[in-house]
C-alpha cells in the first residue's frame, strides 16, 4: 500500500453523525507514522536477516542514513552515495528515490563499486532519476536486538548488548591485526544511535556474516508524499485500522468518542490476529537485555 492509497482510504467514506470527516494528507501522514511505529514496537514485524561483511583490518562498523545523489538507469542500478560505509555482500535498503523505477526496496546484497558508488545486485533501472532524491541505509542500522550467525565455520550466538564505555574499558583485551583469523567469532555490539558493531579480534580475511535482527523504524521512514509505508503487504489492513484510530484521536471531538472506541476495538482485534500469525515465525527470541549473552 502506498501513502497516497492510505490517504485516499482514510479520507473516503467516514462520517460522524452524518457529516463527512475532513482529514488533511499531513494528518494522515502523522497518524500513519504513529501507527506504523506502534505496530513495529508491539508486533516486531521488522525481523529478518541481513548480511554484514567484515573486512580485513576493520574492527568497527557504524552506519548512518545516507543521502543518494545520483543513480544510473542501467541494470544493475548504480547509486552515488558519497563516502558510503557499505561493503560487497552487505544488505542495503533504499527508499524515497523518485523517477527511477526499481531502485527502492530491500537489496539482500550489494556490490561496492568504489568509495562513492554501490551497485544494487539484481536491480533493473527504468525511468529517469530525479536528481538528489533517495535515502539508503544498512539493513541493521535501526536494529534493537541482534543475533549473529557466521556463514563460515560453526559459530552461532547472540550478541551481548553493552555501552561504549564498557567496550572501551575492555579494549586492552581486543585482538590486533596479528590476531588469528578464528578470533573473528568474538564479537561485541554497541546499541547507540546509530548502531555500532565491533569485532573483538580484527579479521585477517573478509567474512560475510548473517545477522538476525529486530529493528524499529528510522526517522527517514516517516510517511510523507514521497515515503510509502514499509510494512509488508499483509499488514495493509492493520496499518489502515491503526491510522484511522490515530486520526480519530487527533480530532479530539466528543462526538467522535463512540466511533473512536469502535476503531480501537477493530485495531486491537487485527493486532491480535497478526500477533498469532507472527509468533511461530520469530527469528529473534524476545529476551531481557541482561540475558543477551553468547
Amino acid at each position: 500500500m502506498t501513502t497516497a492509497q492510505l490517504v485516499g482510504y482514510i479520507q473516503r467514506h467516514h462520517f460522524i453523525e452524518g457529516q463527512r470527516i475532513s482529514v488533511s494528507p499531513d494528518r494522515v501522514y502523522l497518524a500513519g507514522s504513529w501507527a506504523q511505529g506502534e505496530i513495529c514496537n508491539e508486533l516486531r514485524p521488522l525481523e529478518g536477516r541481513a548480511n554484514l561483511t567484515l573486512i580485513t583490518g576493520q574492527e568497527r562498523y557504524q552506519f548512518e542514513t545516507a543521502n543518494i545523489t545520483g543513480a544510473t538507469e542501467t541494470s544493475p542500478i548504480v547509486l552515488t552515495i558519497t563516502a558510503h560505509e557499505y561493503n560487497t555482500g552487505d544488505t542495503v535498503i533504499v527508499n524515497a528515490v523518485l523517477g527511477l523505477s526499481g531502485a527502492n526496496g530491500r537489496w539482500p546484497t550489494i556490490t561496492k563499486v568504489d568509495a562513492n558508488h554501490i551497485s544494487l545486485d539484481g536491480s533493473t533501472g527504468t525511468g529517469t532519476y530525479t536528481a538528489a532524491t533517495g535515502k539508503a541505509y544498512h539493513g541493521i542500522l535501526a536494529a534493537v536486538d541482534t543475533k549473529l550467525i557466521r556463514k563460515t565455520g560453526s559459530y552461532n550466538g547472540r550478541l551481548h548488548k553493552v555501552t561504549i564505555a564498557e567496550v572501551e574499558s575492555d579494549r586492552w583485551q581486543y585482538g590486533t591485526t596479528g590476531s588469528p583469523a578464528d578470533e573473528v567469532n568474538k564479537h561485541y555490539v554497541v546499541h547507540e544511535n546509530p548502531i555500532i558493531i565491533g569485532v573483538r579480534g580484527i579479521p585477517l580475511e573478509t567474512i560475510t556474516t548473517e545477522v538476525l535482527y529486530y529493528r524499529r523504524p528510522l526517522p527517514t521512514e516517516k510517511l510523507s508524499a514521497t515515503v510509502d509505508p514499509f510494512l509488508p503487504d499483509e499488514f495493509d489492513k492493520l496499518l489502515y485500522r491503526g491510522t484511522l484510530f490515530q486520526v480519530l484521536e487527533l480530532l479530539e471531538m466528543p462526538e467522535v468518542d463512540p466511533v473512536l472506541a469502535r476503531a480501537r476495538l477493530l485495531y486491537e482485534e487485527e493486532k491480535d490476529r497478526q500477533r498469532a500469525i507472527l509468533a511461530p515465525q520469530r527469528y529473534v527470541k524476545r529476551e531481557e537485555t541482561s540475558t543477551l549473552k553468547w
